[in-house]
């Protein structure tokens, strides 16, 4: 990686945080309608019925809400977050 310029860092940072989002938001939904969820009344039973329950009502779609902001803002963060990285770590040596 010494040879690589920071351009190659910040594409590499940024394409793996999209893939690395695209692989698990799904598992996030489910977990965020988990915790809003109502305490005393819950919507849903576990983690295995919520992902059910949304896949039925609204199919993949469902489980990609609110895709693109996540993506708007991942995939600069983690470009910054490889960037500072490598720069760190080639700078200690």
């Amino acid at each position: 990686t010494s040879k690589l310029g920071r351009g190659s860092f910040i594409v590499a940072g940024g394409l793996g945080g999209a893939a690395f989002w695209l692989t698990v938001y799904p598992t996030d939904v489910i977990k965020s309608v988990i915790q809003v969820d109502d305490y005393k009344n819950p919507k849903y039973t576990g983690s295995i019925n919520a992902f059910r329950r949304i896949f039925a009502s609204e199919g993949l779609k469902g489980l990609y809400k609110g895709f693109g902001p996540a993506m708007a803002r991942s995939i600069p963060a983690n470009a910054a977050c490889f960037l500072a990285y490598e720069v760190t770590r080639s700078s200690l040596g």
